[in-house]
């Protein structure tokens, strides 16, 4: 098993947060640097899959960002 930390998850006294940072084109929109939410969790296995949900939906608000300000969207 690795004890790689995955991207964005962090502990925080007992429970997980995820945190990312806010790309440049989108700071001065959002206002801040990076987006930092919690997990509701302190188990690391559900803490995982909450932090790849947290980031789908992070994502999409990025994209919607982008799209409201008239710019292309590199949908991968």
């Amino acid at each position: 098993m690795s004890h790689r930390r995955p991207s964005g998850l962090w502990r925080r006294g007992a429970v997980y947060q995820y945190r990312v940072r806010v790309p440049g084109d989108l700071v001065t929109l959002f206002g801040k640097t990076h987006f930092s939410r919690s997990l509701k969790t302190a188990a690391r296995a559900e803490a995982l899959r909450a932090a790849r949900k947290m980031a789908f939906e992070i994502e999409l608000e990025f994209d919607r960002a982008r799209i409201s300000k008239g710019q292309p969207v590199d949908f991968h």
